[in-house]
């Protein structure tokens, strides 16, 4: 039987992963807090928790034009998920094919 376990860089990935969910979840709960400790009025704590949420839409509409306009630096990663130059018949192989 062969080993299946996943290689050490996807799991260094995926834990750095978790840790910015994580992470962004904790920022996103204790600004509009520490904002209602310092401030009694309710507007200031809705304009902070308005624009962190609102700098994902501004950097990430800016990110996603960058990616779409610039070409790509290099074409590295597994062989099956590059693009591919010639015009070949059928589906691309399936993902779990791309990680032995």
């Amino acid at each position: 039987m062969a080993d299946r376990s996943l290689p050490p860089s996807f799991r260094r990935f995926w834990a750095s992963a978790a840790a910015a969910n994580i992470s962004d979840a904790i920022r996103a709960w204790a600004l509009p807090l520490i904002a209602a400790a310092v401030s009694e009025d309710a507007f200031p704590v809705a304009l902070i928790a308005a624009c962190q949420q609102g700098a994902w839409l501004v950097f990430g509409l800016g990110a996603g034009l960058a990616a779409d306009r610039l070409p790509p630096a290099r074409e590295e990663g597994p062989r099956c998920c590059r693009p591919s130059r010639s015009r070949r018949a059928g589906p691309p192989p399936s993902p779990p094919r791309c990680w032995r």
